[in-house]
């Protein structure tokens, strides 16, 4: 008598997908692409990045000149988690923070 197959776990994806292609074969399938060729290096840079977590969103500099952009442009307030060059900031003030980045010649994502 055979046993049903697992409901859950790798096993049970194993077999309901046999033939999926090993996880080197992926490689390409890292992140998004922008430029023609996929690599890397085609990609714009993001100076900032904005993480929407609801009501709260967290602003991220990438790069150094997006992390003093943050420090000049942000206020610290009273909680500060994620250090130097990083800021959580209230739904309702998001849109004029990236609004004044981008204007200020950063790529924000």
């Amino acid at each position: 008598m055979q046993s049903a197959p697992p409901t859950c776990g790798a096993a049970n994806l194993r077999t309901l997908f046999p033939k999926v292609a090993p996880r080197e074969d992926l490689r390409w399938a890292r992140g998004p692409r922008t430029g023609q060729g996929g690599h890397r290096n085609d990609r714009p840079r993001v100076d900032i990045s904005v993480e929407d977590h609801g009501s709260i969103s967290i602003l991220r500099g990438r790069t150094d000149a997006a992390r003093a952009w943050i420090e000049e442009n942000c206020g610290k307030g009273n909680f500060n988690p994620f250090g130097h060059g990083a800021r959580l900031v209230e739904h309702r003030y998001i849109g004029d923070i990236v609004g004044g980045a981008i204007g200020d010649g950063l790529i924000v994502r």
